[in-house]
C-alpha cells in the first residue's frame, strides 16, 4: 500500500497491448496504482526489432522488481495464454507472498499452480511445506491420545513415524501439505500441520501450549484466500467429529455449511464461486 491505495503490478504477454492499457485504466479508476511494462516489444515491431538476449534479461529482472513493489499482481491471460515469463512472474508473486489475480478465470490449473514453500500470515506465524526428512517434527503431535482423539478419532493408539509418512505422501498427493510454524525466541517452531484440497482441509496445531489462541483461524483465512487464487471451486470436509465441537465451531466461522450427518460426525463444505 501507498497511503490508503493498493498497489498492482500487471504481467502478461506484451502482444496483449490492448488489454494491458484497458486494464490499466480500469484498475487505476478503482483507486489503485498500476505499475506496467515498460513497452510492448510483441506489440510494437519497432521495439521487437532492437530487443537483444541481454535487454529481454534486463527487462525480465526489472518486471520482477517490479513485482517487489507491489501488493498483487494482475496477469493478462487473454484467451487462456500464459508464457514461460509470465510463468516466472506468477511463480515469483507466489514465492514472495503477493496476491494473484487473472483477466480472466480460466487461470492455471490447481495441479499445475506453482506452490509457495512458505506463506507468510503475519510476522509471528507462517504456513512451510516441509521436506520429507523434517517429517519426523510431528511424531510428538501424533503421539498425543488428544491430538489423535479429535483428528482421526482414534483412542486406543498412537502414530509412528510409518503411519504418519503414508498420511503425510496421500496428503500430498491431493493439495498442498504444509507446516504451521510460529516465531518464537528467534526461531521459527512448528506446532502442527494443515493441507489445502479441494477433498478435505484438515488441520492439526499438534502443540496443546497453542490451543484456543485463534491460530487455526488465521491459518485457514489464508489458505481459503490461496484456494480463491488457485480456482478452486470449494472445499469439502468429510467429517469432523461429533464431539469436537471446537472444530466445527472453528469452520461454520469461516462460512462452511454442514452437507451431512452421521453417527460420527458432520461433513462440511464451502462453495468458493
Amino acid at each position: 500500500m501507498v497511503g490508503k491505495y493498493k498497489v498492482i503490478t500487471l504481467c502478461g504477454s506484451t502482444r496483449f497491448k490492448k488489454e494491458f492499457l484497458k486494464a490499466q485504466k480500469e484498475l487505476t479508476l478503482k483507486g489503485n496504482i498500476v505499475i506496467s511494462v515498460g513497452l510492448f516489444g510483441h506489440a510494437d515491431e519497432e521495439y521487437g526489432k532492437i530487443i537483444t538476449n541481454n535487454i529481454k534479461t534486463m527487462l525480465d529482472d526489472m518486471h520482477k522488481r517490479k513485482i517487489d513493489m507491489a501488493d498483487e499482481i494482475f496477469v493478462i491471460n487473454k484467451d487462456g495464454y500464459i508464457g514461460n515469463s509470465t510463468k516466472s512472474e506468477i511463480e515469483y508473486a507466489v514465492k514472495t507472498g503477493k496476491k494473484v489475480n487473472y483477466l480472466e478465470e480460466n487461470k492455471i490449473s490447481p495441479k499445475e499452480t506453482i506452490k509457495p514453500q512458505i506463506i507468510l500470515i503475519d510476522e509471528n506465524l507462517r504456513l512451510r511445506i516441509p521436506s520429507e526428512s523434517q517429517w519426523d517434527l510431528a511424531l510428538i503431535w501424533y503421539e498425543n491420545p488428544k491430538v489423535l482423539l479429535y483428528s482421526e478419532g482414534i483412542t486406543d493408539k498412537v502414530y509412528d513415524m510409518n503411519v504418519i509418512k503414508r498420511m503425510y505422501k496421500f496428503l500430498q498427493s491431493i493439495g498442498e501439505l504444509y507446516f504451521i510454524e510460529i516465531f518464537e525466541e528467534e526461531v521459527w517452531k512448528p506446532i502442527g500441520d494443515v493441507t489445502l484440497s479441494e477433498k478435505n482441509m484438515p488441520i492439526v496445531i499438534g502443540d496443546e501450549k497453542y490451543w484456543g489462541k485463534g491460530i487455526g483461524k488465521k491459518v485457514l483465512a489464508t489458505l481459503i484466500e490461496r484456494a480463491k487464487n488457485i480456482g478452486l471451486k470449494k472445499i469439502y470436509v468429510p467429517q469432523i467429529y461429533t464431539y469436537n465441537k471446537r472444530s466445527q465451531k472453528l469452520f461454520t466461522s469461516m462460512g462452511f455449511h454442514e452437507v451431512s450427518e452421521n453417527t460420527y460426525g458432520k461433513s462440511y463444505e464451502l462453495n468458493l464461486q
